[in-house]
């Protein structure tokens, strides 16, 4: 009996034991919330990379640009508009930002470190946007959609295996790199048009930029298998009415050659 007791004794001690100690064990601290960086909307972002355009998307790609500032965010709508917007901290993983409206907040989740959701009240549908990379262009601050896009469709050399007859280029080949330089076709530089009035047409539009020209060049492009073509845009607007784009003539038929 005393043998019993003496182990009911220690086993209460145990258990005393156990629960004080729980208590005294402080709280474990949420883990510290990684915001920073570029994000799109995975949706659109898949819907674009499965079918090489993007006439296929909803709507155009937003980027949210986070950085080490704690208390507002750079917004990228394609690749013209652009604008900082304040937002309000609510939890490590919740920010509050007036992204549709100026009456209701968006209210943005951090799910994980490549994973952020929210609610559009505008359109009563919900959103996950990723955390992309991409190639920095030159004096380019922030935004890197226009070249994560960039790299992932056009990205390659080309020869370039026809052309428009009045076009005066010789170069037998045109490389795009991820970064948004390029050689070939008189283009130090290309940039896809993601926003804007040439975003308006009936086939995606790139640029391309001679620096030492000061000389932008815009076209329609195509994906046919592994050749690239490129089309002159014509506005069928009238004088005073706004610019409306439509593919014209091939200019140029580029066959991918490489990386």
């Amino acid at each position: 009996m005393m043998r019993f007791m003496n182990c009911s004794f220690r086993l209460v001690l145990f258990i005393l034991w156990v629960v004080t100690g729980c208590q005294n064990v402080p709280e474990t601290p949420p883990p510290i919330r990684n915001w920073t960086g570029n994000w799109i909307d995975d949706g659109i972002r898949q819907g674009i990379l499965k079918n090489e355009t993007f006439l296929a998307a909803p709507t155009l790609p937003m980027e949210l640009i986070f950085t080490p500032r704690t208390d507002s965010v750079f917004v990228q709508n394609g690749t013209f508009e652009a604008g900082v917007i304040s937002f309000r901290t609510l939890k490590p993983n919740q920010r509050a930002v007036h992204l549709f409206d100026a009456e209701k907040p968006t209210i943005l989740t951090l799910e994980d470190d490549h994973h952020l959701s929210f609610h559009n009240h505008r359109t009563g549908t919900d959103h996950t946007f990723v955390r992309i990379t991409g190639a920095i262009t030159d004096k380019q601050t922030g935004a890197v959609m226009p070249n994560f896009f960039l790299e992932q469709l056009l990205k390659g050399q080309y020869r370039v295996s026809g052309q428009y007859k009045d076009e005066p280029n010789t170069d037998p080949v045109f490389t795009i790199h991820a970064n948004g330089r390029a050689e070939g076709l008189g283009a130090t530089h290309v940039q896809l048009v993601i926003g804007g009035d040439l975003a308006a047409t009936d086939i995606d539009v790139i640029s391309l930029i001679s620096i030492s020209k000061r000389q932008v060049r815009h076209f329609g492009w195509r994906k046919d298998g592994s050749k690239l073509l490129l089309y002159y845009l014509v506005n069928a607007a009238g004088k005073d009415e706004k610019p409306e784009y439509k593919a014209g003539k091939a200019a140029f038929v580029l066959d991918r050659i490489g990386e």
